[in-house]
């Protein structure tokens, strides 16, 4: 039997700004590339989010469901598992404090929108509002490196895990992220950061069985099981 492949890090144009592919043009692409599973991870309704901000919280909550929701439906018509998360980014006040964004799993969208503060609270605050109701808190591309952003800030004491393959990000990040997880002995975790849809290189937690649940792939991988992949698209060499 084959490996049971796992995305854990994507974006969908219904809610990420910075998305290029609908929710279901992103699950199809995950069909064809034999994928078990796929983690929705839309930016936060504070950042780069496509929903506006002169709504309610609650109806803005509403808004980002739809993402998740659109994806699941195609998942759900072509046996791939969809799950529901999202990546956090820190914000100092109101200013975006580049390089600070983190994947928070196995919360649904009720906690979100009983949480309103998340969007203006210190990152242990966020931290610890997380995990005191079951949530898993990895740190995305912790060495990323871009104009934006005016230094790297490192956060071992308030997550669980690092994201030491993202798909988007250079050998050299990649590698850095590595060494931080191993140095902190914190477990690895590996995603695409797919915003496109078809991608020339995919990163993905695989396992010899198929998960149950969101909260089955996040055990086994803090426990350091499963495995991390570099999967190459045959079809897509060169973008």
């Amino acid at each position: 039997m084959g490996k049971f492949l796992y995305e854990m890090h994507c974006h969908t144009n219904e809610v990420s700004r910075c998305g290029k592919v609908s929710a279901a043009g992103l699950i199809e692409n995950y069909y064809r590339m034999g994928f078990s599973g796929v983690c929705i991870t839309d930016h936060d309704i504070d950042a780069s989010s496509t929903i506006s901000k002169k709504l309610s919280w609650d109806e803005r909550v509403t808004l980002f469901e739809k993402g998740y929701a659109e994806a699941k439906k195609k998942g759900d018509e072509l046996g791939v598992d969809v799950f529901f998360a999202w990546e956090y980014s820190y914000h100092c006040g109101l200013q975006y404090a580049g390089g600070n964004d983190f994947l928070t799993y196995c919360l649904d969208i009720d906690w979100m929108r009983n949480h309103p503060e998340m969007s203006l609270c210190s990152l242990p605050e966020y931290s610890n509002a997380v995990h005191a109701d079951g949530g898993v808190i990895v740190h995305a591309h912790p060495f990323r490196e871009e104009g934006y952003i005016d230094m790297i800030r490192l956060n071992p004491r308030i997550i669980d895990a690092v994201e030491v393959f993202n798909a988007g990000r250079t050998d050299k990040e990649n590698k850095m992220a590595e060494i931080y997880a191993e140095v902190y002995e914190l477990p690895k975790w590996a995603g695409s950061d797919n915003h496109v849809g078809k991608m020339p290189v995919y990163g993905a937690v695989a396992f010899d069985r198929k998960m149950s649940s969101l909260r089955e792939i996040c055990d086994e991988l803090l426990a350091g099981r499963g495995e991390i992949i570099k999967l190459q698209d045959k079809d897509n060499v060169g973008g």
